[in-house]
């Protein structure tokens, strides 16, 4: 990590996103984040938001079953919306399944240093392309997707070599008490799902998660058991009884904190 911060880092992060989603020529540029969660998904949404094109961030509709099919289906149909960016999330096909299942995944990071991103289809490949399924699309084999979108890869999990050999990249393998200490840095905008808590309930949460680290009831304390916790007290807060204090969370929460030091919760 050197001597980049987990705010420097993440703020570079969020600015090569709005770059790329606002670039008024795209198709050209490609960037990675990495680092199993830690806020990834989290930091591009927020980036987006903060520019008003959070509906860059295609969520993938349909459970795949057929990792090739489902992701080449999912790239064309992404493609043809004509965004800015297309963003590749590693959660909904996984960044090592697709570099051994799909040659069509391989091929597009090969044509990332060309600067005219696509791949090249194998063989025949039919798909619907509206939401009606009335109008059925077939695609020659040999037939050029090409990609006029730049691309954001999303890395959980694995240090993508290939990638940060020809794109800008960020880690975000940030340690426990760096990430505490850059949530508690932007303790007022983290979490805004979490509007019913207080600044003083989010650093309360932020000091808890801190001595549970020290005790060593986290192994790795990583964005997901900073939410997880977060989440906790907010349930806490809208299910409260009148007679109920502060704490009573904090028997709540200790026994939650048992359960994952004991490994009942994962």
């Amino acid at each position: 990590m050197g001597d980049l911060s987990v705010k420097s880092i993440i703020e570079d992060y969020k600015k090569a996103v709005k770059e790329l989603s606002q670039d008024p020529n795209p198709g050209k540029k490609a960037i990675v984040v990495y680092g199993g969660y830690m806020g990834k998904t989290f930091q591009t949404h927020s980036a987006l938001n903060e520019i008003d094109h959070d509906e860059y961030y295609l969520d993938v509709s349909f459970p795949y079953n057929k990792v090739r099919k489902d992701w080449i289906h999912n790239i064309i149909k992404s493609s043809r919306l004509n965004n800015p960016v297309i963003i590749l999330d590693s959660y909904w096909f996984s960044y090592q399944t697709c570099k051994k299942e799909i040659p069509e995944f391989n091929e597009l990071i090969d044509s990332i240093p060309s600067g005219k991103f696509g791949f090249t289809l194998s063989e025949t490949f039919s798909f619907y392309n509206n939401d009606s399924k009335e109008k059925k699309e077939t695609l020659p084999p040999c037939s050029f997707i090409e990609i006029k979108s730049n691309l954001i890869f999303l890395i959980g999990y694995s240090t993508p070599d290939d990638l940060i050999s020809i794109m800008p990249s960020f880690n975000f393998n940030f340690e426990g008490k760096q990430l505490l200490s850059y949530i508690r840095e932007n303790i007022e905008t983290i979490f805004p799902e979490c509007d019913n808590l207080s600044i003083n309930d989010r650093l309360e949460m932020v000091d808890l998660l801190n001595e549970a680290l020290e005790i060593g009831v986290y192994k790795e304390l990583d964005f997901k058991w900073i939410q997880d916790a977060f989440w906790e007290r907010k349930i806490f807060e809208q299910r409260k009884k009148e007679d109920q204090t502060k704490e009573d969370f904090l028997k709540d929460f200790a026994r939650h904190l048992k359960s994952i030091k004991n490994g009942r919760i994962s």
